[in-house]
């Protein structure tokens, strides 16, 4: 992604005094629920289960400029080169998670 002339966006935040910024993502494929949960006074749309909390996990384990997928996602990205990763000890899960790393740059 480029910005003003032709620097990049961490470019561009710091020449304005901010901090270089760093995502990491996190994928898992699987059954979810999705829509809104509360109550009359206060809800809000989210995505609850299984799923979401693995992914959240591979998320939390990803560094910076990574995107970690479990194997039940890479077995659905045939367009996509996965590196394969060290598994993944997770909370509340008997068995380890076999875990990839997408090759995008």
């Amino acid at each position: 992604m480029r910005f003003g002339r032709d620097r990049t966006l961490n470019e561009e935040l710091e020449s304005e005094g901010f901090s270089r910024i760093s995502v990491g993502i996190g994928l898992h494929t699987g059954v979810a629920t999705v829509g809104y949960v509360g109550s009359e006074q206060r809800s809000e749309y989210t995505a609850i289960g299984d799923t979401v909390n693995l992914a959240s996990r591979l998320e939390s384990t990803a560094r910076g400029g990574q995107i970690l997928v479990s194997e039940a996602t890479a077995q659905g990205g045939d367009s996509f080169t996965f590196l394969p990763q060290k598994s993944l000890t997770v909370k509340n899960r008997l068995q380890s998670v076999s875990l990839f790393e997408v090759k995008w740059n």
